[in-house]
């Protein structure tokens, strides 16, 4: 019976290992471009290594995201405000963590947001989702 032939040798990677994984290399190994922090190099400004073009399904998804995060934040808010209510012990810092968080993200005052902590009532925090809410 005879020996199976050897599968041929995979092509080494277009980098030398001396290079950092910042510089591409053409097969003839000339290097072409820098690829800056965005994974984009400044001469091809479209290649970004696996990574595919969005499409524009996917950036309108996005953009609506961004377009109602206040509205999204706020939901969230209400929603953790409902869970102090029922959170005791570790459970309540914990919700009062997630509070500060998600006042922080909607930019509310940090003075306010310590008289709250500091109050340690849900009802008051009640009280500033539907203030948030009426502005909106």
């Amino acid at each position: 019976m005879a020996p199976h032939p050897r599968r041929p040798r995979l092509s080494r990677s277009i980098l030398s290992p001396l290079e950092t994984h910042k510089t591409r290399r053409l097969p003839n190994h000339k290097v072409f471009g820098k690829i800056n922090a965005n994974g984009l190099d400044p001469d091809n400004a479209c290649w970004r290594p696996g990574v595919a073009e969005r499409s524009k399904y996917q950036q309108k998804i996005i953009k609506n995201y961004y377009d109602n995060r206040e509205a999204i934040s706020l939901q969230r808010l209400s929603e953790l405000v409902t869970e102090l209510y029922l959170a005791e012990g570790k459970a309540r810092q914990r919700q009062w963590k997630a509070i500060v968080s998600a006042l922080e993200k909607l930019k509310i005052p940090a003075a306010r947001i310590e008289h709250l902590v500091k109050q340690d009532n849900p009802s008051l925090v009640a009280k500033l989702v539907e203030e948030l809410l009426a502005k909106k």
